[in-house]
């Protein structure tokens, strides 16, 4: 896949608009507790007999 000139700037304008974005929020581990299912392919899942994989943050802005 080539991209022209004009596509590359402005997936390089998204990359710099998210991470303006991602420093103004504070990512924190959940308080549940995560068990990983041990497949193929391991995943982390907040309920032990849960089929959906989930693995919980706490979001928040982040403080000056």
């Amino acid at each position: 896949m080539v991209l022209g000139f004009s596509q590359l700037v402005l997936i390089k304008l998204a990359e710099f608009v998210l991470s303006v974005l991602v420093e103004t929020f504070h990512f924190a581990p959940s308080t549940k507790e995560i068990f990983w299912r041990m497949h193929v392919i391991s995943d982390p899942n907040t309920d032990p007999v849960g089929v959906n994989p989930t693995l919980p943050l706490e979001v928040s802005l982040a403080t000056a």
